[in-house]
């Protein structure tokens, strides 16, 4: 009827054949993790036969991409004004892209990948919108002629040798380089620290970028944090080692006032795996996955995981009663 399996979450004629298609999509990602699942080989034969899209948001984002390269064909360019009445949802993606790119340049969590940047790169996306491009090429001009005045002025901006001598200072002092977001003493070294790490993932996607190799050198020196978010997950993994080398289990409960930090992680964790295997965005993945099943976490909190066994032996004896 429609030509294809991409079920929408909502379905007019059958809503809950949306959902069926999610379920299905999640045991096929605990299949493929050696977990507990009712999906067979079989099973994954027959929906592949039929074209079924296992990964929802990779096709939506595919089948954007290539709305974006006829508009690129019939227009000679990619960019798609704001207000675009032929193709809004086209219009939206790509206010969304933009918006994506600028937390993955500063570090924030995104859900663009280098695969992605590198296939938009390749049409000839601009990640900064029209209007905001001419702006800044009016602004570099005005500032163009005034730094020149101002160059000979050491005080006016800070070099970068200098900043990392203060980031030095700060690993001296804390044992690492992982400032936060707003550091008490100085809160301009933490947004220099993020905008560093932004310059080092446009020199890796060959990006014009202030970066270099003997920068980077320095920096790996004193152990500098390039992934910030993973370097965060890491940490509180290592929590959640110490407390079940102490507790023998995993089950931080919420309340936990010796680590709060650490019982709101363990929820995320949980949180981002219901994500993970209903085909929703999410952060966690299947290293990570891999990582927290090793260590013996359950994805269930004990709260739940009680009340669905009490559930199950119910409804047992109940169809072992009716059965007979």
């Amino acid at each position: 009827k429609h030509g294809h399996c991409l079920v929408p979450l909502k379905d007019g004629q059958d809503p809950a054949l949306s959902y069926w298609v999610i379920r299905t999509r999640g045991l096929y990602k605990r299949y493929n993790l050696g977990k507990p699942s009712t999906m067979t080989a079989e099973r994954i034969d027959k929906l592949n036969s039929i074209d079924f899209v296992w990964d929802a948001n990779e096709a939506v984002w595919m089948g954007r991409f290539k709305e974006l390269l006829d508009f690129k064909s019939c227009n000679g360019h990619c960019d798609v004004p704001r207000r675009y009445p032929p193709n809004q949802k086209l219009a939206k993606w790509v206010k969304v892209q933009r918006e994506q790119y600028r937390q993955y340049t500063t570090d924030r969590p995104n859900y663009l990948t280098e695969h992605r940047i590198g296939m938009l790169q390749s049409a000839g996306f601009n990640f900064v919108e029209k209007k905001e491009r001419t702006k800044n090429s009016i602004s570099k001009n005005k500032h163009r002629s005034a730094s020149t005045k101002n160059s000979t002025d050491g005080n006016k901006k800070r070099s970068w040798e200098s900043w990392f001598q203060k980031l030095v200072d700060f690993r001296e002092k804390h044992g690492h380089c992982l400032v936060p977001l707003k550091d008490g003493q100085d809160p301009a070294l933490s947004y220099w620290v993020i905008r560093t790490r932004g310059l080092y993932k446009r020199y890796n996607l060959g990006k014009p970028s202030t970066m270099t190799a003997e920068r980077i050198d320095k920096l790996n020196s004193i152990d500098f944090v390039w992934d910030a978010n993973e370097a965060v997950w890491m940490g509180r993994f290592k929590e959640l080692l110490d407390f079940k080398s102490c507790n023998g289990h995993c089950d931080v409960p919420r309340r936990y006032p010796p680590n709060q930090k650490l019982a709101k992680w363990v929820k995320v964790q949980r949180e981002q795996y219901r994500q993970y295997t209903t085909d929703r965005p999410n952060y966690l993945t299947e290293h990570r996955i891999g990582m927290l099943q090793s260590a013996g976490f359950n994805f269930v909190e004990k709260k739940e995981r009680t009340k669905n066994s009490i559930s199950k032996n119910k409804h047992r004896s109940a169809s072992t009663k009716n059965s007979t």
